[in-house]
């Protein structure tokens, strides 16, 4: 669970009041200075945010079988494991050293949002996590002078990490949603390892096939970026029609991210292309192949989530990509996945 977008906003929300930092809270807690918070309710959002939060999403049309997955999901078994006995609790790190490494049904959930089943699974990664100093340091003018230097500090961890990856069918859509866990550190190519394995492991739970071609969402880019308000644009990767691949970013400031449509230096690059364009009559200054996008939700009285939605195309420029999976981030609760979901497939047409 990241902390700056999404573990703070719980301990908020819980009645808490985070300190700085994972290390500063939790040395709070074992203190008594987290007095106020509602562990059940923290336990509330940390048990949905298992659901939504950090995915790698690939969504699949249904058409006549929805009623009839459904219906089988109704029947999945959840087998036994330690994952099982454990969750929604990860294992601790002896434990998941000695658990077994293939996916495991931990449980099948169902909400008035719709019905999944949960799958866990290990996977050793390096994570690249953010340092707050402030946490380490100790006070003084050797402190002041070295944070001085660095807007932002980040050390490499290498880590073995349960995964939490669900299967979901909207009770309002018809498609299938397979979310494959996504934490920081992980390459995409073993995401889309993981979606084959768990279409596998389902369709011979329920022994039926599920969906082989998922929804390819390359469209989507070209459609958010040219709707000004769409969110906060926050990367933006594009080939010119001059031959330059540029991959712009924006850093984040006091009070979340500014939109990279405005950001000067891109306002003025577009508008010299467009004029590249026009006089060669070409039909686009750029190509797109990669967006990340967040959009500003309220949560609770006066505390917002950021979620953010990541598109990137299999291949760099050309238009000749495809993306048949999304990162989803920031997500706390399922309205905010469903949220940034809507949105994805609002620019599809679906």
């Amino acid at each position: 669970m990241p902390w700056r977008h999404v573990a703070s906003k719980a301990i908020h929300i819980s009645g808490g009041r985070p300190r700085r930092g994972w290390h500063n809270t939790e040395e709070a807690a074992a203190t008594g200075g987290l007095e106020g918070v509602s562990i059940q309710e923290l336990e509330r959002l940390y048990s949905e945010h298992l659901l939504v939060g950090e995915k790698f999403s690939k969504f699949y049309p249904l058409d006549d079988a929805s009623e009839a997955l459904r219906n089988a999901f109704t029947t999945i078994e959840v087998e036994q494991s330690d994952f099982r006995d454990a969750y929604p609790f990860p294992l601790d790190g002896e434990e998941l050293k000695d658990a077994e490494d293939e996916l495991k049904i931990v449980s099948v959930e169902q909400t008035d949002d719709g019905i999944g089943v949960v799958l866990c699974s290990k996977l050793t990664i390096s994570k690249r996590e953010e340092i707050s100093i402030q946490d380490w340091l100790p006070d003084g003018d050797s402190k002041d002078e070295f944070l001085r230097s660095f807007s932002e500090i980040y050390g490499l961890k290498i880590e073995r990490t349960q995964l939490f990856h669900v299967v979901w069918l909207p009770s309002d859509l018809d498609i299938i949603d397979i979310r494959v866990d996504f934490p920081d550190g992980m390459h995409e190519d073993v995401a889309h390892r993981l979606h084959a394995a768990i279409r596998d492991k389902i369709s011979e739970e329920i022994g039926m096939s599920l969906p082989a071609t998922p929804i390819d969402f390359m469209p989507a880019i070209s459609s958010i970026y040219e709707e000004k308000g769409e969110g906060n644009v926050v990367e933006f990767g594009f080939i010119t029609i001059t031959n330059s691949v540029k991959n712009e970013r924006m850093r984040q400031a006091r009070g979340g991210f500014t939109c990279l449509r405005d950001e000067l230096f891109h306002k003025a690059g577009i508008e010299a292309l467009m004029k590249t364009s026009l006089d060669g009559e070409a039909p686009s200054p750029i190509t797109p192949f990669r967006i990340s996008v967040q959009w500003p939700v309220p949560a609770d009285e006066n505390i917002y989530i950021s979620p953010e939605l990541t598109l990137a195309s299999t291949t760099r420029g050309g238009g000749t990509g495809r993306i048949t999976g999304v990162a989803m981030r920031n997500c706390l609760e399922s309205a905010q996945y469903n949220f940034i979901r809507d949105k994805l497939l609002k620019h599809m047409g679906i």
